[in-house]
């Protein structure tokens, strides 16, 4: 009985040496500790007639550079905004179908890419869309039938 004793307290010591010294790596996960994103638009886009809309639903999340692919359950929380380097040009939170609807302003009409930015209040974290889009004065990306579906990986903080 005193070995059994002995060996529960000495496999937690174990177990936290070897993970400091380069013992397996954790798997990648989703969750993070991430607050509600304060991201918010410039209001002195109000007036511009340069303007596009997109319509997005989220298609697949990836963690980091690994093949783990997440579940999506979005939830009315989450917020997908639309950047143009660190400049938040639209916000959205999903309607009940999973859809965000994005009204993008921008001051000028230049074709500029585009960033989206998903905070997924479930894993309290921000993922980044794999690809960019281009933005187009007047256009439309997505509509409420046929949304553009958008692929997102954990973003490197």
């Amino acid at each position: 009985m005193k070995k059994l004793s002995l060996l529960a307290l000495l496999l937690p010591l174990l177990l936290v040496s070897c993970s400091k010294e380069g013992g397996t790596t954790p798997a990648a996960t989703p969750y993070g500790d991430v607050a509600t994103p304060a991201w918010a638009v410039d209001s002195t886009y109000d007036d511009l007639d340069h303007s596009m809309t997109a319509v997005v639903t989220v298609a697949k999340l990836g963690v980091a550079d690994t093949s783990v692919i997440v579940p999506v359950a979005v939830d009315s929380a989450d917020l997908i905004a639309t950047f143009c380097g660190d400049e938040c040009l639209s916000l959205a939170h999903p309607d009940p179908l999973g859809r965000f609807f994005l009204f993008i302003q921008a001051p000028s009409e230049a074709h500029r890419p585009l960033t989206m930015r998903y905070y997924i209040n479930h894993y309290r974290n921000i993922f980044l869309a794999k690809d960019s889009i281009v933005f187009n004065n007047g256009s439309q990306l997505g509509t409420a039938s046929s949304p553009l579906a958008m692929q997102f990986s954990l973003m490197q903080m």
